[in-house]
């Protein structure tokens, strides 16, 4: 069952951008066929739903250690699979999809009362620590928000949106709009949860620290993905969370390293005139539709 997770993951690095134009992406001598390529999602989309269990969640097996660690995620699990069909192009109101939400607000890993542990504090005797995790509650997040992504069947609009950035933002935020009032108070109390168990720069992993490691870049880069994305539907989040992460990775980043062969980044290698040519012309045909 460790395909769960491969499959996810996959599944969710083609699809972030789902319904782009891959000759965009790759160039349109790249060799790509975008309809193998959409073929492929709709197969792992299929594959994922059909490991779904009966309960709505998806659940992972292992041996010994990892089977005990996984033991701690059921909700992060089922949240990572939901966000990945959904970002497939599977419907949310899909009773998998609404039934492995349902599981997800009974999750323990996802139960956000309880006391945080912090960096230098002793806990006390009888102390009851969250059983909520960092990696769990920003998948959530990540999960929510797929659920309300703007769904715009025509090529031309999806592809002018995903070049101009600011129509993008609005029309998370109108969809989010009219988000049922359950999810928008679950997803408000799961990012005060993530600003609220911060410790001195960045996150870790929930309960008193046995080796006196306190922070974790890998949870942290979960929460960035996340509490971006709760951003961009219009929670406010204190410019102090984004500074303090900046400084603990500034400090700890190596003074050398490998170097890094160049390649091209789309966008950020386009000339600013060009860029700005490129957003003049998808405002004009935006006003069009």
């Amino acid at each position: 069952m460790r395909w769960l997770f491969v499959t996810a993951f996959m599944l969710f690095g083609v699809c972030v951008a789902l319904g782009d134009d891959l000759d965009d992406l790759f160039g349109s001598d790249s060799g790509v066929d975008a309809k193998r390529v959409d073929a492929a999602v709709k197969r792992a989309a299929q594959w994922l739903l059909s490991k779904q269990n009966a309960d709505g969640s998806w659940k992972v097996s292992g041996k010994g250690q990892l089977l005990e660690i996984e033991s701690h995620y059921p909700g992060g699990v089922t949240a990572l699979m939901l966000y990945a069909l959904l970002k497939a192009g599977i419907s949310p109101k899909d009773k998998r999809i609404v039934k492995g939400f349902e599981f997800c607000r009974n999750a323990p890993d996802l139960k956000l009362s309880g006391d945080v542990p912090r960096a230098g504090v002793a806990p006390q005797p009888g102390q009851n620590f969250t059983s909520a995790r960092t990696y769990s509650v920003s998948c959530m997040i990540l999960a929510l928000a797929a659920k309300y992504q703007p769904r715009v069947k025509s090529k031309k609009s999806r592809h002018l949106i995903k070049k101009l950035m600011t129509s993008a933002e609005k029309q998370l935020r109108r969809g989010f709009r009219k988000a049922d009032p359950r999810d928008k108070q679950f997803l408000s109390e799961l990012v005060e949860w993530l600003i609220k168990t911060q410790q001195t720069n960045i996150w870790r992993y929930p309960g008193p620290a046995q080796d006196g490691n306190w922070e974790d870049a890998s949870n942290t880069q979960y929460v960035m993905l996340a509490l971006y994305t709760a951003w961009r539907l219009g929670y406010k989040i204190p410019p102090s969370v984004w500074e303090k992460v900046i400084q603990w990775f500034l400090k700890n980043q190596d003074k050398d390293g490998q170097k890094v062969k160049w390649f091209p980044v789309p966008g950020a290698d386009i000339p600013m005139k060009e860029l700005r040519r490129l957003e003049k012309k998808s405002l004009s045909e935006l006003r069009r539709m």
